[in-house]
């Protein structure tokens, strides 16, 4: 009987600890949108380094179509010598 009880009051305990408080439940009206728009406000933005790099064409590579689109990194390895 005693063991019975025990384990009741455990169970009571569980569910109680691992209920949500009202601070959790309440539902917030800041939206994805509205804490976007807060941190651009809020951060300091820098002007653009060396913006004219990001729209040169890269060099071709050889055996590679030049309509074929490359990162940086594909057009360096493409021209190391694999010898």
């Amino acid at each position: 009987m005693i063991r019975i009880f025990s384990a009741g009051i455990l169970i009571v305990a569980l569910f109680v600890s691992c209920a949500a408080s009202v601070e959790e439940s309440e539902v917030k009206d800041d939206t994805l949108k509205n804490s976007v728009e807060n941190f651009e406000r809020a951060s300091l933005w820098s002007n653009e380094i060396e913006a004219d790099i990001l729209k040169e064409k890269l060099p071709a590579v050889k055996k590679i179509s030049p309509k074929t689109i490359l990162s940086p990194a594909s057009v360096a390895l493409a021209s190391v010598d694999s010898k």
